[in-house]
């Protein structure tokens, strides 16, 4: 009896300690993996410069949108008196930063075609001081993107009571069919976040008419004119922080839910 009893005891005992070390085994894989503050984390092996070869070289699947701040450097845009010292640059530049945001934080890549103070060095061959339509398409050619969107003011001096958001798509492209339906979302968006401003249109343009910067996109896209700088209540719109806010956002829930479909 005593024999077997000893032998009952050691099972136990070996059964007790295999599930304590399970237990412990299992918290272990439960807890996350911490990064160190540089995007490293224990446990994963760096080379010398912060990579992490067992990732590096994975394509990134996500939806990735260019966003082209229209003007900037030596080509201020459209200006008014209703603007004050901000020039159309300034605006479009304001509104593409925000928008990148906002694609980013429902989960998307952003490709900003540029930062406004540099532009990329394969479109300035000539060091003219100018990123021309030419130029932002070429330097997008190859890229790896999903569509394109390019951030405008208008302008028309000859009446200033013209105003409103406008969102261009081009004709006759291998696109036309999705970059319309993108301008429809972006459309609805902002009229939906906006509904006391003037209702955004959608204005198709024929190929030879189109801005050349959505008839040569190699992806599907669309231009918006966010408003008229010749517009006194627009131009009021423009220098407001919280409506270009509202206008990034309703782009961003427009490519949402063009994507979507």
């Amino acid at each position: 009896m005593n024999g077997r009893g000893n032998v009952k005891r050691i099972i136990a005992y070996i059964l007790a300690a295999v599930a304590v070390g399970c237990l412990l085994a299992s918290c272990r894989e439960s807890v996350p993996a911490v990064s160190d503050g540089f995007g490293r984390v224990p446990g994963e092996s760096y080379n010398e410069s912060g990579n992490n070869p067992a990732t590096d070289g994975v394509k990134d699947e996500r939806i990735t949108v260019c966003v082209d701040p229209g003007h900037g450097f030596g080509d201020v845009g459209t200006t008014s008196a209703y603007l004050g010292e901000w020039a159309e640059k300034d605006v479009t530049f304001s509104i593409a930063t925000m928008l990148k945001e906002e694609l980013e934080a429902r989960g998307y890549r952003v490709h900003m075609l540029h930062d406004g103070v540099t532009i990329p060095v394969n479109a300035n061959a000539d060091e003219n001081n100018l990123f021309r339509p030419k130029e932002r398409i070429e330097s997008i050619r190859d890229a790896d993107i999903d569509y394109y969107v390019s951030i405008h003011c208008d302008a028309y001096a000859a009446d200033e009571s013209v105003m409103g958001t406008r969102v261009y798509y081009a004709s006759g492209t291998s696109f036309t069919k999705k970059s319309k339906s993108a301008a429809n979302n972006i459309k609805n968006a902002i009229n939906n976040l906006l509904p006391d401003a003037k209702p955004t249109r959608v204005i198709d343009k024929s190929y030879e008419e189109a801005y050349y910067v959505i008839r040569e996109a190699p992806v599907p896209s669309s231009l918006i004119e966010v408003g008229f700088v010749t517009n006194p209540t627009d131009a009021k719109n423009m220098l407001d922080e919280s409506w270009r806010r509202s206008i990034a956002q309703g782009i961003a829930a427009g490519i949402d839910a063009f994507f979507a479909e």
